[in-house]
């Protein structure tokens, strides 16, 4: 259901913008039919996906995901051994500025891991 939401704000925002739906594919890399899919609702979006959507229209990524008060999402990714990874991220008031803090602290953490690794390495 939140999928169909996202495509349906997608869809709005590429209509405003005087897209087409072969402009928006070309605009990011895909062909039409799969552009299509994330307007329905069918393709599960990652993150880096829905940053190049809201860039390629020139809008905020709140505004692709039209969120409200109290909305919670759950990020999932595959991790190395075949299995996945839940985050969730809870919403209560979600701004760029904000979004940005989380995944900053999330890449400071992985950097950290990152120079745990390599000095462990070098030994």
């Amino acid at each position: 259901m939140f999928l169909k939401k996202i495509g349906r704000n997608i869809r709005e925002i590429r209509k405003a913008k005087n897209k087409e739906v072969k402009d928006a594919a070309s605009g990011l890399g895909i062909s039409a039919q799969a552009y299509g899919r994330i307007e329905n609702g069918c393709t599960d979006l990652n993150i880096s996906r829905l940053f190049e959507i809201a860039t390629f229209f020139d809008v905020g990524f709140t505004q692709v995901l039209k969120v409200n008060e109290g909305d919670v999402f759950n990020f999932t990714s595959q991790n190395n051994s075949g299995g996945y990874h839940v985050q969730t991220l809870g919403v209560l008031n979600v701004t760029e500025e904000s979004l940005k803090t989380y995944f900053e602290k999330d890449i400071a953490y992985l950097k950290d891991k990152i120079g745990f690794f390599e000095e462990a390495l070098k030994k």
